[in-house]
């Protein structure tokens, strides 16, 4: 990875694409070196597609895996998330990053505080 890019997914455009759909574009995201923040929380189901298929996809040298968080709608409503996005997460978020990307998160009632590393 040489960079580190942030993509955010618009729930609605979550919507539209189908669980693989999701998987396949998480994981090759994930393997370009981005960190994907998608408005709303991923089922189960996906979540569980998603760390099979990067599992499945680690290679030591190149692509380590995949670390996820869930920010719950009571974080992600408001405060500085409205701020920066313009609007508020009502469904909490998800953000997927390359194993190790994100060196720590932080979640507050009026923040999230990303490091990436």
């Amino acid at each position: 990875m040489s960079g580190i890019k942030f993509e955010v997914m618009a729930r609605s455009a979550l919507e539209r694409m189908s669980e693989d759909e999701v998987v396949e574009y998480v994981i090759r995201r994930a393997k370009e070196g981005s960190v994907v923040v998608f408005e709303g929380q991923l089922s189960p189901q996906v979540l569980t597609k998603i760390i099979e298929e990067a599992m499945k996809n680690v290679d030591l040298e190149e692509f380590k895996g995949v670390d996820i968080h869930v920010v719950p709608p009571k974080t992600a409503g408001g405060g500085i998330i409205k701020k920066i996005f313009g609007r508020k997460f009502d469904t909490g978020i998800t953000v997927i990053s390359p194993a190790g990307a994100l060196k720590d998160l932080k979640k507050g009632e009026d923040y999230i505080s990303l490091k990436l590393g």
